[in-house]
């Protein structure tokens, strides 16, 4: 038995802030909860008296027993004292309703680290602070202020809105969809939405998990659970926070730190969590996830009565990851009994006067096909349409087919019966080809998610680390070129060989190529963007190499007081950018994508959780624009991958290793058919 298991299945419950007038939060809470069978209710009212006919008592103490659980929707200012209280009685599981916490300032954010520290103190198991409350859909619990409890089903719904909260419920209503417990996270000051993924991973009654999620509060942690939780159930997850302006709405909303978005749904998407990417999304899969199997095939087929319909569900189709299935000769000989006028091809357009013997022979013999992974049925209401007929046959035979089956019927009230029909035989039915399309998209990629859990082949010399280590102590901003080849090196990555100039004079110690191209480079830790100030100048030629040096050391000197100049061999390919970046509550990320002065104009960059294996690098690098130049384009001789792989994988330990290095840049990174060569590297310490 889980210590979470007392939220959903109490045998008794205090209400603190217990009314006699439910339209007041502690009033409904309390009646909601005297409705639930075998569950002893008891109202706590600092006045005292009768609330809804039964005896109150001025605080939980005064019971003068314990109960199981304690919800508290009183002013934010009196809650700690209730807490005590509540403690002070043997209640360790605590549902706090209550606002005014780190959502509303300063005094807040005070508020709610006392509330924390008291929850340590204590061994408290506590929801909230300002949040719905819980419920739980299978005994009637409703131990929130939600209008209505959901009826029962396989869905688990965790939210740090409650108003989301309320918004599904009603809408599930009509599509016949059910819950099994419902969570409103609020402030997270106790149970976080990671210790509530590893309980419902483990109930019985959760067939799928649905997240709202704002912030996650242990990133890492949260996508190591989430990968072997989403082995076995379906994880939806919807993260918003992407734009600025979003981002102060959730700082305003539970007085969270904004999190990087697109960190977060790396995050989220490598472990196999379903990202969608708002309320359409997330109320479409729900539908999806009514299917009686799920697509694990990319083969698609179209039935249709209507050639528009079959049209726009085609184009829809190209941008997912399905494609439409090449029907054979033989298989086309089983359609034979369609009127010649009907289409063979895909989409199967049965034409307008397709009645439910032809949908249902049609796809009976489709569904017996194995090769196909998804068929969703199109129908308009024409003349002779019998809608209400067709609904059965499909919902009929998808019960043993061998892809899966979802229907999109357009219209609504010549196809209202159908419509009623699909939901009370919980099949998805969805309203456009678009949300179809899109269900079982995010389905298909859930059930096809390649798990690599191998151990990832890296090793390093532990003493030449320490030896690094050791160096970098009392080091802080830029390192220079010397130090950050030496990190580079400790993690088994060669810098380009380069000569660096303290002054003019030292280039006349250096052997130049007579055939090789040369750059220049000035190396200050004042100055980050070279380009920007004309650090950087290429194509130096041996012949006219002193004059060059000579002009850049003087104009640099009107830049920076304290630099030194690099000479490195000049080498041409495709230039990527390769960067680290870590987010104190998500964890480390992999960037990867064009470099040079592509970056900002094409902003075509991924990221991926660190470390990597080189599965992971090629994935990384397949997921950008970058890739198809690196694979040779138009005629251009296909670039070293492998070396490049090679540095994704060894870079991505490095802030794992070396925890001081807090910005690592490499741009550009040039690859050709010979290797990946570090031409700018940037590693910024901070202690």
């Amino acid at each position: 038995m889980s210590e979470l298991d007392t939220f959903f299945y109490p045998k008794s419950v205090a209400v603190v802030g217990a009314s006699s007038d439910p339209s007041k939060i502690g009033g409904y809470i309390f009646s909601k909860l005297k409705e639930v069978s075998g569950l002893e209710v008891f109202p706590i009212n600092v006045k005292g008296g009768f609330v809804q006919g039964v005896e109150a008592r001025e605080n939980v103490r005064a019971l003068g027993r314990s109960v199981d659980l304690c919800v508290i929707a009183i002013p934010g200012a009196f809650v700690l004292d209730a807490v005590r209280d509540c403690a002070d009685n043997g209640c360790r599981h605590l549902v706090i309703i209550s606002a005014g916490f780190k959502e509303v300032g300063e005094e807040g954010k005070k508020r709610e680290e006392e509330l924390k520290a008291l929850i340590t103190e204590r061994n408290l198991k506590v929801i909230g602070p300002n949040c719905l409350g819980i419920l739980n859909a299978e005994t009637g619990l409703n131990s929130s202020f939600a209008r209505d409890i959901p009826d029962f089903g396989g869905i688990a719904l965790i939210s740090q809105s409650g108003a989301v909260i309320d918004a599904i419920i009603d809408w599930s209503f009509k599509q016949r969809i059910g819950f099994s417990k419902v969570v409103s996270l609020g402030n997270m000051a106790g149970v976080t939405e990671l210790e509530l993924l590893q309980y419902l991973a483990q109930d019985p009654k959760t067939s799928s998990i649905v997240f709202y999620m704002e912030t996650l509060s242990q990133g890492e942690e949260f996508s190591s659970v989430l990968r072997e939780v989403s082995k076995k159930k379906p994880v939806v997850i919807i993260k918003p926070g992407r734009s600025e302006n979003a981002k102060k709405a959730i700082g305003s909303h539970t007085g969270s730190l904004a999190q990087d978005g697109v960190l977060a749904e790396t995050l989220i998407s490598s472990s196999n969590g379903i990202l969608v990417k708002d309320l359409s999304e997330l109320f479409s899969v729900l539908v999806a996830l009514k299917l009686k199997r799920r697509p694990k095939k990319k083969s698609l087929v179209l039935l249709t009565n209507a050639g528009g319909p079959g049209v726009i569900a085609t184009d829809l189709a190209e941008q997912s990851s399905f494609e439409l299935y090449g029907f054979n000769e033989t298989e086309k000989g089983l359609l034979s009994f369609l009127p010649k006028e009907a289409s063979l091809n895909n989409p199967i357009d049965m034409l307008g006067d397709a009645r439910s013997d032809r949908y249902s022979k049609t796809l009976q013999m489709l569904s017996r096909n194995e090769n196909i992974g998804a068929i969703l049925v199109l129908l308009t209401p024409q003349i002779m349409t019998d809608a209400l007929e067709i609904a059965k046959s499909i919902v009929e035979i998808a019960k043993d087919a061998k892809p899966a089956i979802a229907a999109c019927f357009l219209g609504q009230k010549q196809i209202s019966s159908a419509l009623e029909y699909f939901d009370e035989a919980h099949f998805p039915s969805f309203q456009t080809p678009h949300e179809a399309l899109k269900a079982l998209d995010y389905l298909y990629k859930y059930e096809t998610f390649e798990y690599d859990d191998g151990e990832c082949d890296f090793s390093v010399d532990a003493e030449r680390i320490e030896s690094v280590r050791k160096k970098l102590e009392g080091k802080e901003g830029l390192l220079d070129y010397d130090l950050t080849r030496e990190v580079l090196g400790a993690l088994g990555i060669e810098m380009m060989e380069k000569y660096v100039l303290h002054r003019s004079e030292d280039m006349f110690a250096l052997s130049l190529d007579p055939n090789s191209s040369y750059v220049l480079k000035v190396d200050s830790k004042e100055i980050i963007h070279k380009k920007d100030v004309g650090g950087i100048v290429g194509g130096v030629r041996k012949r006219d190499f002193e004059d060059k040096v000579v002009e850049f050391f003087e104009r640099m000197k009107s830049v920076s007081s304290d630099f030194s100049v690099t000479v490195e061999r000049e080498v041409e390919g495709v230039e990527v950018i390769i960067g680290l970046k870590q987010d104190e509550s998500l964890g480390h990320f992999v960037m990867f994508g064009l470099g040079g002065t592509f970056v900002s104009l094409f902003k075509d960059v991924s990221f991926a959780l660190a470390p990597l294996c080189e599965k992971d690098a090629l994935r990384l690098v397949s997921s950008t624009k970058a890739s198809t130049l690196l694979n040779g384009y138009r005629g251009s001789k296909p670039c070293n991958t492998k070396a490049l792989f090679d540095v994704l994988v060894r870079i991505s330990h490095l802030q794992g290793i070396f925890e001081e290095i807090k910005e690592v840049d490499l741009n550009p990174v040039i690859v050709d058919e010979h290797g990946a060569y570090l031409v700018d590297v940037k590693l910024l310490v901070k202690h």
